[in-house]
């Protein structure tokens, strides 16, 4: 068997933001802009580390920090 490494860097590159496709395929959704799509991205990303922190109350219902200020950062 080989011997495989994992390098931190390369951890980075392979982090993306996810899209889903029915943005594309549903005219419900189809004339969103491409500003309010990756909006949707970069907050559903922020979920996952409100998720990781337990960002969460009694019913489960999640909740994250996301200013103005961060969204100029993207």
């Amino acid at each position: 068997m080989s011997e495989q490494r994992f390098n931190i860097q390369q951890q980075y590159r392979e982090k993306f933001y996810q899209l889903p496709k029915v943005f594309f395929t549903n005219e419900k959704y189809m004339q969103l802009s491409n500003d309010a799509k990756i909006a949707y991205a970069l907050l559903k990303d922020r979920l996952e580390l409100s998720i990781k922190n337990n960002w969460f109350d009694e019913n489960g219902d999640i909740f994250f920090i996301f200013t103005n200020e961060n969204s100029k950062l993207y």
